[in-house]
């Protein structure tokens, strides 16, 4: 028969004590390596981030603008009188020399003025003959009058040498002797009378002859001024280039000293970068530059930095060294590189997406051998618009993530896959 064994009560006790002591320590020891353990790298995507190495050698820092190209010689075309567009002959973006006919005014009160002066200038003329033949011919009775004058002092003077010998000799009287030296001083004092007035008449002659040719002079200035008012009613370029307004249209009435029209030297170009305010520190007048025109690089040099700030950047002016390239034009998009320094042997990289010149930064660096990236603490020096130097955090092997990791900034590790 069976035998019913029975427990006694204080050893069951002991084995439900140390099977429950048990179970806590397991549960303490499974907590605690749970503690221990890491959490698991968030995982991306490897093809859509940039990767970079970290390299050492010369880094050249340049700065990067977009910016348009600008005439250096830019002429306004004003209007030089009142008039009525009759006829725009030239469209913006077209050729011109300078004597190319951009547009025509009309007015019919310059082509009057312009006959007025033209019947001025007769008048002046004829004055002038008038007064060179009557005072010529008043000269030329005081110049006669003058010379018979002359003659009689002259044969009064002959008369008195023979009667003073005759008074020598005894042959005539001392009354003959006295009238004839009176005779001979009263002919040499009319006759240098008669010498006065025609100097007198001389001079007055040349300065009336001054005085119409004054006249005259004048009203030929004013012929020249009025056809020149007619001529610039015709306007013209007065420079080579290319058309680059025209900002009147036929019908339309203006008056002296409105803009007509803007000219630009295409053969005189220079840039005109605009260059955000961060980037302008270590901007300098001369430092080389070279210019995308799009139809080829063209270099040259800052020869002006904007002392003001608008919308954000600084305008730099850059003059070429050479030529452009055939089809550049004025107002056409550019982009332009500047060389701002250069350093012989440094660590450096690609510009990181966060990257800010001589601030401290952490970035991702992969770990050799395996496919994670850790967080790490990089010193960044002086950078251009594609490169920095790393003066502390990296060494030259290193590879990096330049894309922008701000959104795992929660963990300094991440995995690619």
């Amino acid at each position: 028969m069976d035998i019913v064994r029975t427990q006694k009560p204080g050893r069951l006790a002991r084995r439900t004590a140390i099977l429950a002591g048990g179970g806590i320590i397991l549960a303490i020891a499974v907590t605690t390596l749970g503690l221990r353990l890491k959490p698991a790298a968030p995982s991306i995507d490897r093809s859509s981030v940039l990767i970079d190495t970290v390299r050492r050698g010369p880094l050249v820092r340049r700065v990067t603008a977009m910016g348009t190209l600008m005439a250096q010689q830019v002429l306004w075309i004003a209007a030089q009188t009142d008039g009525r567009v009759e006829q725009v002959r030239v469209l913006p973006g077209a050729p011109v020399t300078p004597d190319t006919v951009l547009l025509v005014l009309s007015n019919p009160e310059v082509a009057r003025n312009a006959l007025d002066a033209e019947s001025e200038v007769s008048a002046a003329e004829a004055n002038l003959t008038d007064v060179r033949v009557r005072f010529q011919g008043q000269l030329m009775d005081y110049q006669a009058a003058a010379a018979a004058l002359a003659s009689e002092m002259h044969q009064a003077q002959l008369q008195l040498g023979i009667d003073e010998k005759l008074a020598k000799e005894g042959l005539t009287s001392s009354l003959v002797l006295d009238l004839a030296r009176t005779k001979a001083a009263e002919l040499a004092a009319r006759s240098k009378l008669a010498a006065d007035r025609v100097q007198m008449a001389q001079r007055s002659l040349e300065a009336q002859v001054v005085a119409q040719q004054a006249r005259l002079t004048q009203a030929r200035a004013l012929v020249s001024l009025r056809r020149n008012d007619v001529q610039a009613l015709s306007v013209q370029s007065r420079v080579g280039g290319v058309l680059q307004e025209m900002l009147v249209e036929a019908g339309q009435r203006v008056t002296a000293g409105t803009r007509l029209a803007k000219v630009a030297d295409a053969k005189q170009l220079a840039a005109q970068l605009q260059v955000p305010q961060l980037q302008t520190r270590d901007l300098r007048v001369g430092q080389q530059a070279q210019i995308d025109t799009g139809h080829g690089t063209v270099p040259g040099h800052v020869t002006r930095i904007d002392p003001a700030v608008q919308n954000g950047t600084v305008t730099v002016d850059i003059t070429f060294d050479r030529q452009p390239p055939p089809g550049a034009r004025a107002d056409q998009s550019v982009e332009g590189t500047i060389e701002i320094g250069r350093a012989a042997d440094v660590l450096y990289v690609e510009r990181p997406a966060l990257a800010i010149d001589n601030a401290t930064i952490g970035i991702f660096r992969l770990s050799p051998g395996s496919d994670e990236a850790v967080r790490v603490p990089v010193d960044f020096g002086a950078g251009s618009a594609n490169q920095i130097e790393i003066r502390r955090g990296l060494a030259a092997g290193d590879r990096v993530i330049l894309s922008d990791m701000s959104q795992w900034q929660a963990t300094d590790r991440v995995r690619l896959r």
